[in-house]
């Protein structure tokens, strides 16, 4: 009998849709050594709420995916001390007790573990666009469902002087160019290329969340278009199952998916980010007040292919950007898919204060650049994978930029956790893919120490019988 190890720390076995090409799923699937799709039926999983057996063979593949993301040689460590749960098909045991619900449903967990969005308010779907917009911007807790497209873009186009930052691509592909936002075509890049840029104007005004709210998408077809969701100095919001679209995709500046600013509270799962100018998410804030605390993103799907990018190929490079004065965020099981930068970038300039914890995502063909940790910004990222993400020139090399992480690849480098965490880490694993310099800074780990959710993590111990 041969036994392939998979580790990861939980998995959640909810029904809502994730939207993930299936060759993603694929590469996976043909590397662990599965010859047809009938033998998931082997694949038996404990997990801390439930045997997600039934959804294997129902066939859900973007469970199955985010599941099965950490494979082969990433850690076989079964010290008792970590939590590992084991089971066999032959020997089925009660899953560990944890953060659950009788019904089953999704729960939040991480820094956002205390979300509960609308809470017990009546579930109501919007009629039109217009009314979406304002029932996420009065104050009134609500549970809003929606499972149609709320398709915001403007049939006028309009016209801003901005500049094209990028060099032109010799391959013949599209760059993005620039609105002149806050002059940063002028004093931020120093751009001598003035242009005239077309643009929707709807993705400028993003929706303006406010508190106690959830919004659910129902099924595969909950879409909003052209207007990202912007939360300032609110708390306590659920944000789930959106694919959130068609941001000015051609324009630096065009347009930011999810936006926090001051937000504390707030579980961003199992949405969809494609086709948008600026950032899919970004958590910022100068002032004192304006860090996003309590936030958790989970299960989501950051597509980034795109007809415009700033490197030429054809993959969205800003990403992920948390650059907040006290920000605490757990960022896991994300698939991330077709970028080239800011995968996810922290800290930078100003006065950051960032910690991320930063676990179980996938990693996909990228070619650029991955983590940017940046001044003022600590994070643990472990039980990563990274399937075919190749740099592109030596700028890509370094993930570390002023900030300290802790990234570790072999099992003596997680290992190195226990004595500052109390808990080995789960090592990452790189599947043909460039070396990158991911940092070993134990600084990192003193600084997630003193935060519960970075030691009592609960680990799950997969095997799968040949």
């Amino acid at each position: 009998m041969h036994v392939l190890p998979i580790i990861l720390f939980e998995c959640n076995s909810d029904n809502n849709a994730i939207h993930i090409p299936s060759h993603i799923f694929l590469s996976l699937f043909h590397y662990i050594g599965l010859r047809d799709i009938r033998q998931l039926a082997s694949l038996t999983f404990t997990t801390t709420r439930q045997s997600i057996l039934g959804q294997l063979m129902a066939g859900s593949l973007s469970l199955i995916l985010l599941c099965l993301q950490v494979v082969s040689t990433v850690l076989g460590n079964s010290d008792p001390s970590a939590q590992i749960h084991r089971r066999s098909p032959q020997k089925p045991s009660k899953p560990p007790v944890s953060n659950t619900k009788a019904n089953a449903k999704p729960v939040p967990f991480g820094f956002g573990s205390k979300v509960t969005g609308g809470g017990n308010a009546a579930p109501q779907t919007p009629k039109d666009p217009a009314e979406l917009e304002a029932w996420l911007n009065d104050p009134a807790p609500r549970v809003i469902l929606i499972s149609k497209t709320y398709d915001f873009t403007s049939p006028n186009i309009t016209k801003t002087s901005g500049c094209q930052p990028f060099k032109s691509c010799s391959n013949g592909k599209n760059v993005q160019q620039a609105m002149n936002y806050n002059n940063w075509c002028t004093q931020v890049e120093k751009s001598t290329s003035k242009v005239l840029v077309s643009l929707d104007a709807s993705p400028l005004n993003p929706i303006m969340v406010a508190g106690h709210k959830t919004l659910l998408g129902v099924g595969k077809s909950a879409i909003i278009k052209g207007k990202g969701l912007s939360l300032i100095h609110v708390e306590n919001v659920i944000i789930q199952n959106i694919h959130i679209t068609w941001l000015n995709p051609h324009l630096v500046w065009g347009g930011d998916a999810l936006m926090m600013y001051g937000a504390k509270n707030v579980w961003i799962d199992h949405c969809t980010f494609s086709s948008i100018g600026r950032q899919m998410i970004v958590a910022g804030g100068t002032s004192p007040g304006e860090g996003n605390s309590g936030i958790t993103i989970s299960n989501n799907f950051f597509s980034g292919k795109t007809k415009w990018s700033a490197r030429c190929q054809n993959r969205h490079y800003w990403t992920a950007f948390f650059s907040g004065v006290d920000d605490q965020i757990t960022m896991a099981r994300n698939c991330i898919d077709f970028t080239s930068g800011r995968s996810p970038k922290t800290g930078g300039s100003g006065s950051p204060k960032v910690l991320l914890h930063y676990y179980n995502n996938m990693h996909t063909n990228t070619i650029g650049a991955t983590f940017e940790v940046g001044a003022g910004s600590n994070v643990l990222a472990e039980g990563n994978v990274f399937h075919n993400v190749k740099m592109q020139d030596n700028s890509d090399l370094t993930t570390q930029d002023g900030g300290k992480a802790y990234v570790p690849f072999k099992t003596k480098e997680a290992n190195q956790c226990k004595s500052i965490l109390g808990r080995p880490c789960i090592s990452n694993l790189m599947i043909q893919s460039s070396k990158y310099n991911f940092p070993l800074d134990t600084q990192a780990l003193a600084t997630c120490k003193v935060r519960g959710v970075f030691t009592h993590c609960k680990l799950l111990f997969f095997d799968k019988q040949a």
